[in-house]
C-alpha cells in the first residue's frame, strides 16, 4: 500500500499531500470520491483504495484493507487503463446479490512504467502481442516498423502510457534474453552508472605492503576457492594447515579434531 493510499483510507490534511499526488487528490475531490470529515479528507463509503491483482481470465480484484470488508471484483470492462500491481481507487458497484464488485475510478500509483511483451500467433494464426507477466494480450507500436515482420517470440520493452516499443531484447529461443527479461521485470540495470565506474577506476588495483603494513601476506600458501576465475570477490578461499591440523579460510583458522 502506497503512502498516498494510506492517507486516503485513514484521512489526512490537504496540506499533508505530497506535491506529486496533488493532481490525483484534486481529481478525487472533483469526482466526489473523497470527503472532508472533522477536518480530514478521506475516501467516501462507496470508494476503496488498494492494489489491483489480475487473474488469467482478465478479471481483477482489489484486496480488502479491513477484515469486515470483502475483496472487490473488477470485471475487464471496468478496469480502464489499470494494470496488475497498480494502486487504484475503486468505486463499489451496489448489487443485491453476487460477489461485491467495483469499477476503477483512478490509478494513483503505477506498479510499472513499462511492460515486457512478446510477439505470438494463436492456433488460428492471429497475430498477438502478449504481456510476459500475465500472458494476456497487450498493445505495442514501433514507428516505421510493422511488428508482424519480427520473428515470432520477439521480446519487446513497451512504454505503459504510449505503447511505444522502447527496446527489442531478442527472441524467446535465445538463452541470453532471459537475463534481459529478468532485469527489466525487476527494474534492474545491466550496467553501473558512470559515476560508479569512475569511482571504481580510481580505487587501487594492487595491494602493496608499504601502503598496508598491517596486512599479512599469505600468497605463499596454497589457498583454493570454488569461485570462478572471473569472480571479483574471492570470499570463500580455504587452506589446510598440515602442521597444525587446521582448516583455514580467508577469515580465520579452526583446528580439526582427529577422526577416530
Amino acid at each position: 500500500m502506497t503512502p498516498f493510499a494510506i492517507q486516503l483510507i485513514n484521512g489526512c490534511l490537504e496540506s499533508d499531500i505530497e506535491q506529486e499526488n496533488q493532481n490525483a487528490f484534486q481529481a478525487l475531490q472533483k469526482a466526489g470520491a473523497i470527503e472532508e470529515i472533522e477536518g480530514l479528507w478521506k475516501l467516501g463509503s462507496l470508494y476503496r483504495a488498494g492494489r489491483l491483482y489480475m487473474g488469467k481470465d482478465g478479471r481483477g480484484y482489489v484486496e480488502a484493507e479491513f477484515k469486515e470488508q470483502r475483496d472487490l471484483l473488477v470485471e475487464p470492462d471496468f478496469l480502464g487503463d489499470a494494470r496488475h500491481g497498480d494502486t487504484v481507487v475503486v468505486k463499489r458497484i451496489i448489487a443485491r446479490r453476487g460477489r461485491a464488485s467495483g469499477k476503477v475510478l483512478m490509478v494513483i500509483d503505477k506498479a510499472h512504467l513499462f511492460t515486457v511483451a512478446y510477439t505470438h500467433r494463436d492456433e488460428s494464426g492471429n497475430f498477438m502481442i502478449l504481456d510476459i507477466r500475465t500472458n494476456e494480450p497487450t498493445y505495442a507500436k514501433m514507428e516505421g516498423m510493422d511488428l508482424k515482420a519480427f520473428k515470432l517470440g520477439t521480446v519487446l520493452k513497451v512504454d505503459i502510457d504510449t505503447d511505444k516499443v522502447l527496446e527489442v531484447f531478442g527472441t524467446l529461443d535465445d538463452p541470453k534474453v532471459d537475463e534481459k527479461i529478468s532485469l527489466a521485470l525487476y527494474e534492474r540495470e545491466d550496467a553501473f552508472p558512470e559515476v560508479c565506474v569512475t569511482e571504481a577506476i580510481e580505487v587501487e588495483s594492487e595491494v602493496t605492503r608499504s601502503e598496508h603494513p598491517e596486512r599479512v601476506d599469505l600468497t605463499h600458501l596454497d589457498f583454493c576457492t570454488i569461485d570462478p576465475v572471473t569472480a571479483k570477490d574471492f570470499d570463500d578461499a580455504i587452506y589446510f594447515d598440515l602442521k597444525n591440523y587446521a582448516l583455514c579460510c580467508n577469515r580465520r583458522c579452526k583446528p580439526l579434531r582427529p577422526l577416530l
